[in-house]
């Protein structure tokens, strides 16, 4: 499976470059953005749409993009 990401365009028309929706399908899955902590880079994602839980955990921290689309996936295909 594949997912690709798309850079996230508010309705303001703002947008941040390392801020994505996650897609599949043409639907969103997820969303990945860098975030800026403790002097180093780290990844945020979280699940969305029918497979995201409905309590619980539904995203954690990578380290890279890439580990965050792999945490996304298993989490995913659960």
């Amino acid at each position: 499976m594949t997912f690709i990401l798309r850079r996230i365009v508010w309705p303001d028309g703002s947008s941040r470059p390392d801020d994505f929706n996650m897609m599949h399908d043409g639907t969103v899955v997820g969303r990945m953005y860098r975030m800026n902590s403790i002097g180093r880079e780290m990844w945020r994602w979280t699940q969305s749409g029918p497979r995201a839980p409905t309590h619980g955990p539904n995203g954690g921290v990578a380290d890279t993009p890439d580990e965050a689309k792999a945490a996304l996936r298993k989490a995913w295909e659960r």
